[in-house]
């Protein structure tokens, strides 16, 4: 987990110890909330205008009690001062690692993992909800997220009725009961998808995201390779794109056109970037540079 430069409490790059919060100088909560919602505007770098609160997780566990989840009795919103004036918010749940629960390392992950500043700007509600450490039915001394079927030791904690999924999705249900009316999609597309951004890139890698059209239904991204000719290469139903299988040190170019009804509206401007070189085997874990 990614954190900014300079915050006091937290760990160097290369460290791997308590909280498990390192700063990189990479923003990673940003990278994943526009590669899940699209492009975003900048986040609030400053003092934040939206407040984080505390709420009771026995009410979404009912009619066990948190404990018997490994659930911690409180849990956490990071609510941005718009959300809090009744403008309608989207909400994202950030899940935090094993042994980074509020008990174990106090608030780092809600405060200082990068989501908040992101959220405030963008009318995004962050749910963090908490489990606990738990040695004794159920199991889970490192206070983890059940990824091994603690709870119940039955395989339906990888399905909707898992037992702790049912919990959050209770918390989602709460916060989404005043939710937005969805958008109409009756009228056809006459405006090109805006802001095609790169995000992100590795060697083989890069992560487009681009600024969601009201009533698209699907987008369609294009690319353009070493020989200069656009051609389709998927068709997703939000505003972000992983391109994947390219060549080290090339450049691309791509292009996004929204979809509404079969119908397919105008392409966007074109975006470039060019790909990192292969980073060299690293045999030494935790003991090897990192390159941005």
């Amino acid at each position: 987990m990614v954190a900014k430069q300079g915050d006091t409490g937290l760990n160097s790059c290369s460290a791997n110890k308590e909280p498990y919060i390192d700063q990189c100088g990479y923003d990673q909560a940003g990278i994943i909330l526009q590669h899940i919602y699209g492009r975003l505007n900048p986040p609030n770098r400053g003092q934040l205008a939206g407040v984080v609160k505390s709420f009771d997780q026995s009410l979404y566990t009912r009619p066990q009690a948190p404990a018997a989840l490994s659930l911690s009795d409180t849990g956490y919103l990071f609510v941005p001062q718009d959300c809090e004036q009744g403008a309608l918010c989207r909400v994202h749940v950030a899940l935090h690692g094993c042994r980074q629960n509020a008990r174990e390392i106090g608030l780092k992950f809600v405060n200082d993992t990068g989501y908040n500043a992101w959220a405030d700007t963008n009318r995004l509600i962050i749910l963090y909800p908490q489990t606990r450490t738990s040695l004794y039915r159920p199991t889970n001394p490192q206070a983890c997220w059940d990824w091994w079927g603690y709870v119940n030791h039955t395989s339906s904690y990888v399905t909707k009725s898992g037992a702790q999924i049912q919990a959050v999705k209770a918390m989602l249900d709460a916060l989404a009961a005043d939710g937005a009316t969805p958008v109409s999609a009756t009228r056809q597309l006459t405006s090109a998808p805006q802001g095609l951004t790169v995000i992100d890139a590795s060697d083989t890698s890069v992560d487009l995201v681009w600024s969601p059209l009201p009533g698209a239904t699907t987008y369609r991204v294009l690319r353009a390779g070493p020989d200069d000719t656009f051609q389709r290469i998927g068709r997703v139903a939000g505003a972000s794109f992983g391109d994947s299988d390219l060549r080290p040190q090339t450049t691309y170019r791509w292009r996004v056109s929204a979809v509404l009804n079969g119908a397919e509206g105008p392409a966007s401007e074109e975006v470039s970037a060019t790909t990192r070189s292969t980073p060299p085997r690293c045999n030494h874990p935790g003991s090897c540079p990192v390159t941005k």
